[in-house]
């Protein structure tokens, strides 16, 4: 699994990389992303789920690691 973090980038830069990543992702393959804010994680769960993929988010410390899946 590959991992992505996006903390201390300001949106829209964490959505946008999200996006980029999952792009190369092969149906199948899961991504997981660290966010440092609420708002990060928000935009990122919607932008994941509106492309289809399943979606897990869970606290890390102080911040959250999502998990996403491509469909």
């Amino acid at each position: 699994m590959k991992t992505l973090d996006v903390c201390g980038l300001s949106c829209p830069e964490p959505v946008v990389r999200t996006q980029a990543a999952l792009r190369a992702l092969a149906a199948g393959d899961s991504l997981a992303v660290l966010a440092d804010t609420a708002t990060a994680r928000d935009n990122i769960l919607r932008t994941a789920t509106q492309a289809g993929c399943l979606v897990r988010a869970d606290t890390d410390g102080e911040a959250f690691r999502i998990v996403l899946t491509k469909a």
